[in-house]
C-alpha cells in the first residue's frame, strides 16, 4: 500500500521497510517481491542483481515457483550470478514441477536447443504443451512452429493449426 499510495500516502521507505519486515516474518512471497525490486531497481532502491539473486535463492529454497523461475532466468542471463544453463535448467525444473507456465516454457526452450540439458525435441514439445495449457501463449506458438516445421517431431499441419 505504501508503494502504490493506496489508502495511505505513498512512501517508498515505508514500503521497503514493511516488505522487509514481512520477509523477516517468513513471507515467502515477499522474497520474490524484494528480488524483483532489487533486480529492476526502484522504490528508492538501486538495482543490485547480486542482492536480487539472494532473495530469489531464499524464495526458491522455500519452494516458491516464481523465485525458482526468476533465479533460473538470472542463471541464463546474468554474468553477476555466473551464467550457467545447467543451474538454470535445475531451477526451472523445480518450478515446472509446480506447473509454473513461464518455467515450463523456459525449460522447454532449453530442451529444444540442448542448452544445459540433453537436447530432446519430444520433451520440449511436451513442455511447450503443458506451458500452453497453463496459459503461456508463446509456448503455444513455439509448439505450432514445431508441428508445422517438423522440428524434432513429426510434422503435423492439423496440430500446428490447433
Amino acid at each position: 500500500m505504501f508503494a502504490s499510495g493506496t489508502g495511505v500516502p505513498r512512501d517508498n521507505s515505508l514500503a521497503i521497510e514493511s516488505l522487509s519486515a514481512g520477509v523477516d516474518a517468513g513471507a515467502t512471497y515477499g522474497l520474490t517481491l524484494m528480488g524483483n525490486i532489487y533486480q529492476e531497481g526502484g522504490y528508492g532502491v538501486d538495482q543490485d542483481i547480486a542482492q536480487a539473486a539472494q532473495f530469489y535463492k531464499r524464495g526458491a529454497d522455500e519452494g516458491s515457483a516464481d523465485a525458482q523461475w526468476l533465479l533460473g532466468e538470472l542463471y541464463l542471463n546474468s554474468e553477476v550470478v555466473g551464467i550457467s544453463p545447467t543451474k538454470a535448467a535445475a531451477s526451472f525444473s523445480k518450478a515446472a514441477l509446480q506447473e509454473h507456465p513461464e518455467a515450463l516454457y523456459s525449460l522447454a526452450t532449453l530442451y529444444q536447443s540442448g542448452l544445459g540439458v540433453e537436447k530432446n525435441s519430444a520433451g520440449a514439445a511436451d513442455l511447450f504443451t503443458l506451458a500452453a495449457l497453463a496459459g503461456n501463449a508463446t509456448a503455444a506458438l513455439r509448439l505450432a512452429e514445431m508441428h508445422g516445421n517438423g522440428d524434432g517431431i513429426p510434422a503435423n499441419e492439423e496440430e500446428a493449426a490447433f
